[in-house]
C-alpha cells in the first residue's frame, strides 16, 4: 500500500522555568500515513497529528495521576495485565457515564476530580440515593 511521508520543521518560543530565559526551540517531525493528500491537506494532517498528541498526553496524564496507572501493586505478569485492563475499563466507563448521563450544566460547574470523589463516596455511603445531578 502506498504511504505518504509528512515532514515538518517547527519553531516555537519557550520560557525556561528555572531561569526565566526565553529561547527558540526548533523540532523536526516525520509522520508516515496512508491518508492521501487529496483526502487530507498537509496543514490539516499536521494539525490532526498534534491534536492526537494532546489527547494522548492528557489521557495518559489523567490515567497516571488520577487513576494510578503508573504504579503496579503486584509485579506478576498476569496481575499487571489484569490491573491495566481493569483501570482502562474503569476509565472508559467513567467517561462514558460522565458524557452520556451527567447533565452538561453539572459537568461544567464541577471538575472530573469532584465527580470521581462523589462516585467514590457513593460506594461507602450506607443509604445510596444515586443522585448525581444535585449538590450534596
Amino acid at each position: 500500500m502506498p504511504v505518504r511521508v509528512v515532514r515538518t520543521v517547527e519553531t516555537t518560543i519557550v520560557c525556561r522555568q528555572q531561569t526565566g530565559q526565553v529561547e527558540q526551540k526548533t523540532s523536526e517531525w516525520l509522520w508516515v500515513t496512508t491518508i492521501s493528500q487529496q483526502h487530507l491537506s498537509t496543514q490539516l494532517f499536521v494539525e490532526a497529528a498534534h491534536h492526537r498528541w494532546d489527547i494522548e498526553n492528557k489521557g495518559f496524564n489523567e490515567l497516571a495521576t488520577s487513576w494510578h496507572l503508573n504504579h503496579m501493586y503486584k509485579h506478576d505478569a498476569n496481575a499487571i495485565v489484569a490491573f491495566t485492563l481493569m483501570t482502562m475499563l474503569s476509565y472508559t466507563l467513567f467517561h462514558a457515564f460522565l458524557y452520556l448521563n451527567v447533565k452538561t450544566i453539572f459537568r461544567e460547574r464541577h471538575t472530573r476530580r469532584y465527580l470521581q470523589r462523589k462516585i467514590m463516596a457513593g460506594f461507602y455511603k450506607e443509604d445510596n440515593d444515586d443522585d448525581l445531578d444535585t449538590d450534596p
